[in-house]
Formats: structure tokens, C-alpha cells, sequence
């Protein structure tokens, strides 16, 4: 479940700033981190703040399971190795855990291809 509080404490052990964490989320001044931490939290969110932290996004999420871990190694887009190391012993987490790692994973091959186009593009024309 999502936990709120541990985006808090890192701030704390960091000696960061409420204001700090907002504006790198490019929120306005009379934005509340209270109000941008809340249920209703979005994905994009959580992966700025994680990126923000150099954490990972587990970090914000009280875990059952917190030794799960998924290990990628590839080039650009291509993924030679994909190890979805688990110590839960129910097959349905296992392969709902691993489908979603896919789906990601697919996702930012999507983005990157996606970048790597825009950027051909530009050097085309500057060319």
C-alpha cells in the first residue's frame, strides 16, 4: 500500500525542504506537498519523486514482499537477461509480478524508440 509518510521521512533525513520536493514537481507556489502526496497520487508523480530521491519507487509502497526485485541487462532495446527474483513461493504473484515488469519494460522500449526517432529527426535537420 502507498505510504505517504516515507516521501516525509526522506525529506527529514535529507534535510530537504517541503518547498524543495515541489519545486522540482514544478508546482505552483500555493501548492500543498500534503495535497500532492495525497490517495490520489499518479504514477508520473511517484516516478519524479523517486528520481528526485534516487530511490526506487518500492520505496513510497509498504511491501509484504520487500525483497522483491527485478534485474535487467541489455543494450538500447534489447533485453539479454530477465530475472524476476522473488522468495514468495504463490505462482500467481510470481507471474502477475512478472507480466507487469513486462509491460513496462515494453512501455519504455516504446519511449525510448520513441526518442530515438525525435532525435534522428533533429539531426537531419541540422545537418
Amino acid at each position: 500500500m502507498y505510504n505517504p509518510q516515507s516521501i516525509l521521512d526522506l525529506l527529514e533525513a535529507r534535510g530537504l525542504k517541503r518547498k524543495d520536493l515541489l519545486n522540482y514537481l514544478n508546482k505552483n507556489k500555493n501548492a500543498s506537498l500534503t495535497q500532492v502526496l495525497s490517495r490520489n497520487i499518479g504514477v508520473n508523480t511517484l516516478e519524479s519523486i523517486a528520481d528526485f530521491f534516487g530511490v526506487p519507487i518500492d520505496t513510497f509502497f509498504n511491501r509484504k514482499n520487500p525483497n522483491h526485485s527485478v534485474n535487467v541487462n541489455g543494450t538500447l532495446n534489447s533485453v539479454h537477461n530477465f530475472n524476476n527474483t522473488t522468495t514468495t513461493n504463490n505462482k500467481y504473484e510470481n507471474s502477475c509480478s512478472y507480466d507487469i515488469h513486462l509491460q513496462l519494460i515494453e512501455e519504455k522500449d516504446k519511449r525510448i524508440a520513441a526518442l530515438e526517432k525525435l532525435i534522428a529527426l533533429y539531426e537531419n535537420q541540422h545537418q
